[in-house]
């Protein structure tokens, strides 16, 4: 494998680790109902489906912090730390 491809297998692979696909499981059924609810906590979609089945996502909200220090003592700035991304939720 080149390394021309083994960046774009990296790529493809990373944006399906921030993706859900769920095609086959929903394929040929007859929605019933959407139901959206931004309540507090429970930030929900339902799809329900006429044959008593449902497709649920709930909606987790996170934060990343990202904490750098910078020299701009000069016009551009130099990176002299930085500190591993934390997430939150």
């Amino acid at each position: 494998m080149t390394s021309k491809n083994r960046s774009q297998a990296q790529t493809t692979r990373a944006k399906r680790e921030r993706s859900i696909r769920c095609t086959r499981e929903v394929r040929g059924k007859r929605v019933r109902s959407v139901f959206v609810s931004a309540v507090d906590e429970y930030n929900v979609v339902t799809i329900d489906f006429t044959d008593d089945t449902a497709l649920t996502v709930q909606i987790i909200p996170t934060v990343r912090l990202k904490a750098q220090l910078n020299d701009w003592s000069s016009d551009n700035a130099k990176l002299l730390k930085t500190w591993p991304v934390l997430i939150t939720g």
